[in-house]
């Protein structure tokens, strides 16, 4: 993609021309972002009409409700935004803040790529559920990676997920990180079940470290999971669950037996 800007301050990347950008990165992990800056940098964001692609990480900045109000005004003015990534990891995210974050992704409508880093935050199933439901109106969306570790959420909010993710019916790569979270079989199982609609589906990461799926949960899994049909790339990380590892090793020892996988990594304890 042409003209392409990096930026690692805010004051670098307001007095920046941003008429004919079209891909703009703001990694601002390494500096203090207070509301005044992040009130420039999303009044500068304004002007970029032909922006296609922006990265913004705020990785351990605390976003607050004016600062996510502010981004949402700011983003869906980019009327060719075809690719979001956001790094909001320890940011001290809650449910009204992802509330706001949920109506900017339904605003832009022409996503093809959208990145969501949400580590350790404290919204909770309520706020997996105002995602997943924000997902409904994505019906181009082809790559979606969303990091959820450690966030308090169970089964509740990742069969809502999976309920949702199935009108992505472009999607073509799907990652997900659930990491140290109550996750247990029905959880997996309806989340690999709504993706298994979207028929496109290529490449599928599903990273459950220190989890709580047992026996059973693998063995449905394994079911749901050979009857996808365009899925060549698969990489699994069931590592530190109930399931012992003998359940663990017979479980891939199905999926390996899956004609339609290019690649399979595999990852348990």
């Amino acid at each position: 993609m042409e003209n392409s800007n990096k930026f690692e301050t805010i004051s670098e990347f307001v007095s920046s021309n941003m008429q004919n950008q079209e891909q703009v990165t703001l990694n601002l992990i390494k500096v203090d972002v207070d509301q005044k800056s992040f009130i420039e940098m999303c009044t500068h964001l304004e002007k970029c009409q032909n922006l296609q692609s922006l990265e913004l990480d705020l990785t351990l900045k605390s976003i607050d409700e004016s600062k996510m109000i502010s981004l949402c005004t700011a983003i869906p003015n980019c009327q060719n935004l075809q690719s979001l990534s956001l790094s909001f990891s320890e940011s001290n995210i809650d449910l009204q803040v992802i509330s706001f974050l949920c109506s900017l992704i339904k605003k832009c409508k022409n996503l093809q790529t959208l990145y969501l880093d949400l580590n350790n935050n404290p919204f909770g199933d309520q706020g997996v559920i105002q995602i997943s439901q924000s997902l409904e109106n994505c019906d181009k969306l082809q790559y979606f990676t969303l990091c959820l570790h450690d966030n308090d959420i169970n089964d509740v909010s990742i069969s809502q997920l999976g309920e949702s993710i199935k009108n992505c019916k472009q999607l073509f790569s799907f990652i997900i990180n659930l990491n140290c979270n109550d996750i247990k079989s029905k959880g997996l199982c309806d989340l690999i079940t709504g993706l298994q609609k979207c028929q496109k589906l290529n490449l599928l990461e599903l990273h459950l470290d220190q989890c709580q799926i047992n026996e059973n949960g693998l063995q449905e899994s394994a079911l749901i999971l050979s009857q996808y049909q365009s899925l060549k790339y698969l990489e699994i990380d069931i590592s530190y669950n109930p399931a012992d590892t003998d359940e663990k090793i017979n479980f891939f020892r199905k999926i390996k037996k899956f004609k339609y996988l290019v690649q399979l990594i595999e990852k348990y304890d």
